[in-house]
């Protein structure tokens, strides 16, 4: 398996909404994995920028739209992972694509993660999954830790792209099942220690994920094994064990089942940079 992100082609043609009218970002659940269709009301966008004329059109926020030809191809096979929302366009008939499928499969071990000064994550130099995580039989998905960016495409959704003849998007190869790792034999030795350590570590009285998410108001940080729960700036924050034995921290924006299933308890570090 091969697996693409999508892009951002700034040959194509770009589409955007008005000054005075509603926008995407007012859902912010459409860049959160979520289905929204129950609630949604279509908006008006217009062309912008003429370029290329794609079945995959240009539009702010990382979020897909798609021609009418693109939605009658894809929605059957797509209807479980993708919610195809429609817009209003002077001239032609559009829709934005909203990926609910969202999987936990970012391999931290192997994952080249950039982290900034502050212990922030910022985006990955190189991706790498845990294969078992991914399916055989996936087309599209987003990963937690970039929900609200760009998704992931598989072979099968090229073969989509093939089988229909349509036209984008620009792809950027990210991975494949043969992918090796170039990081050193003692980095990964390193790295099974402290996460060994990790996961033995806490003698102390133990919460459940909602429960450390209140605690963590009190300007508190709590741990379980290789993650980290902490407030910043308002916002809840993950740290994650990183292959360079630091951590990387992001946004929260969606809770997987694994981070749901683990207990926590109080960590007496309370800090945004170093794991141990």
């Amino acid at each position: 398996m091969n697996i693409w992100e999508t892009a951002f082609d700034p040959n194509n043609d770009c589409i955007t909404t008005s000054d005075d009218n509603s926008s995407p970002y007012e859902h912010s659940e459409m860049y959160k994995g979520v289905r929204i269709r129950d609630n949604w009301v279509p908006f008006d966008v217009y062309t912008y920028q003429e370029g290329k004329h794609r079945d995959f059109i240009n539009y702010f926020g990382g979020l897909p739209v798609v021609s009418k030809k693109t939605f009658e191809c894809l929605e059957p096979h797509l209807k479980e992972v993708v919610e195809f929302l429609p817009l209003r366009h002077p001239e032609e008939e559009m829709y934005v694509m909203n990926i609910v499928n969202v999987i936990d499969a970012l391999d931290y071990e192997k994952t080249a993660i950039r982290v900034l000064p502050c212990g922030s994550m910022e985006y990955f130099d190189n991706v790498y999954f845990v294969k078992d995580r991914i399916k055989a039989d996936e087309y599209i998905f987003k990963i937690p830790e970039t929900v609200t960016s760009r998704p992931f495409v598989t072979d099968r959704f090229i073969e989509l792209l093939d089988k229909y003849n349509i036209k984008g998007p620009h792809l950027n190869f990210r991975w494949s099942y043969e992918s090796t790792c170039g990081i050193s034999d003692t980095q990964i030795e390193q790295y099974y220690k402290v996460l060994k350590k990790l996961r033995t570590q806490g003698n102390q009285e133990k919460f459940t994920f909602s429960q450390a998410l209140m605690e963590i108001k009190s300007n508190k940080t709590y741990r379980s094994g290789e993650y980290k729960l902490r407030i910043q700036y308002g916002d809840v924050r993950l740290g994650t064990l990183t292959n360079e034995c630091k951590i990387a921290w992001r946004r929260l924006h969606y809770i997987t089942p694994k981070l749901e299933g683990l207990l926590w308890h109080e960590d007496d570090t309370n800090d945004f940079g170093e794991f141990v």
